[in-house]
């Protein structure tokens, strides 16, 4: 007898879903996001995942899509981002990793999408603010500047006092009602002019 039969073994097993584990790392430094199968394949999964905007922009980190393998019978996996460094105070940015495109071995349907956070390490800019000797009659114009660049405008309230000169030499900028300057966002620095009193007075 020579007749030979075929067994087969019917797989109960569902295909794999896919999630990501949100992450953060400081500005400059790569951000590692953890990718997990549901279970394990048989057949390496290749996964391409793609990243989008959200206060992060294209200059804070690498927008091109990453592609990863995890290979037969392992269940984790790491997307790596790299971030861009910069010299701008600025609040703490953030951007979305989502799947994109599968090849190789079956997954489940999977929305998961994971939360990148760039972490600003830049100080919080100081404020210093220099004048001008002109002759009397004409405006003395103080410049304010910042120790570093800020992503936000940068309000300041200006108010004068009295030195060697008094008020009646130049026009006082009071505290009330508040009198403010702002520096733009991007920018390091702005002016305020205050006007001085030519008189007859020997001083």
């Amino acid at each position: 007898i020579t007749d030979t039969a075929i067994g087969t073994i019917l797989d109960n097993d569902t295909a794999p879903t896919i999630t990501i584990g949100d992450a953060s790392n400081n500005e400059g430094s790569p951000i590692s996001f953890p990718v997990t199968l549901s279970n394990p394949s048989s057949q390496d999964i290749t996964i391409t995942f793609n990243l989008t905007n959200g206060t992060a922009g294209n200059a804070d980190y690498t927008t091109t899509p990453v592609t990863i393998t995890i290979l037969a019978g392992q269940t984790t996996g790491t997307v790596v981002v790299p971030t861009t460094p910069d010299d701008i105070d600025e609040p703490n940015e953030t951007f979305t990793v989502g799947v994109g495109t599968t090849s190789g071995g079956p997954v489940g349907t999977t929305t998961d999408t994971a939360t990148g956070t760039i972490v600003d390490i830049d100080p919080t800019p100081i404020v210093t603010i220099t004048g001008a000797t002109v002759t009397e009659g004409s405006p003395v114009v103080f410049t304010a500047t910042l120790s570093i660049a800020s992503s936000l405008p940068t309000t300041i309230n200006v108010v004068t006092n009295p030195g060697t000169a008094s008020n009646s030499d130049f026009t006082p900028i009071n505290a009330a009602p508040v009198t403010t300057i702002t520096i733009p966002a991007g920018a390091l620095s702005t002016t305020v002019s205050v006007p001085t009193v030519n008189d007859t007075t020997i001083e």
